[in-house]
């Protein structure tokens, strides 16, 4: 017998149901191996996950992935950073991008910070001021508000995470195991649950035009279908992406 449905319903390959918009989600496991998944249930994981040594073109990069639930929907999934064991430079490499305690960047040939030897910036305090990795400045972002991190405390990533040693945030995690952050979602191909990685939410207080504007920054495109509302609620594709935004300059200054 075929199995029919109405055209009035979504269907999707394989009976996964997809969501779209802002929700909040628990991290489940930090850079899990397959034995620590499959304990989660997540059984379809058939084999090793590898987190090192990921070459994008010729250079090699590293993972730091965070499974992450959101049990009223029954949502599992993952944020995933790519990150590199190299400090950051703009594409001529005359300036370095730098990170303080606080866990802010800014980017200058020089320390930028407040007393420093270059920009001398008001806001960007001169405590611990380090050059940052390729993608710190993402998951440092998503830290920041998973843990709830109030502004001005310390808010640093371990340089070790980009060497592919994620104890510290495993640590962080086993103190706030309960805490949620707010990810927008989005699906790719019509059958991937994607997050979108360039902003993320604290549950208090929910401000989702931090998530628009970041959504305009021709840098932080979201590469999913999303509702563009941002309203949560399962996928049915009928919402077409949005537009690609107006040019903006990223947080913090130009890159060059």
């Amino acid at each position: 017998m075929i199995e029919t449905n109405s055209s009035n319903e979504a269907v999707v390959d394989g009976g996964i149901k997809l969501y779209s918009g802002i929700a909040p989600m628990k991290v489940i496991a930090v850079n899990p191996t397959m034995v620590q998944l499959h304990e989660l249930g997540l059984d379809f994981i058939k084999q090793e996950q590898n987190y090192t040594n990921i070459m994008i073109g010729e250079t090699p990069h590293n993972k730091v992935v965070f499974w992450l639930k959101n049990t009223e929907n029954n949502i599992t999934t993952k944020a995933e950073f790519l990150v590199r064991n190299e400090l950051r430079t703009n594409k001529i490499g005359t300036k370095h991008q730098w990170v303080n305690n606080e866990g802010k960047f800014a980017w200058g040939e020089v320390n930028p910070g407040k007393g420093g030897e270059g920009e001398n910036y008001d806001w960007f305090k001169n405590e611990g001021v380090r050059e940052a990795y390729y993608g710190e400045e993402n998951l440092t972002g998503f830290i920041r508000a998973l843990f709830n991190v109030r502004n001005g405390a310390n808010c640093k990533v371990d340089a070790n995470t980009f060497n592919n040693d994620v104890t510290s945030l495993n640590a962080a995690h086993a103190a706030v195991p309960e805490n949620e952050v707010r990810c927008l979602l989005g699906v790719r191909d019509d059958k991937y649950q994607e997050v979108y990685t360039h902003h993320f939410g604290r549950i208090k207080p929910k401000k989702d035009s931090y998530f628009a504007n970041s959504l305009k920054d021709e840098y932080k495109q979201f590469k999913a279908e999303y509702n563009p509302t941002l309203t949560f609620g399962e996928w049915d594709g009928s919402v077409p992406m949005p537009s690609p935004a107006v040019a903006a300059v990223p947080a913090g200054g130009s890159m060059f």
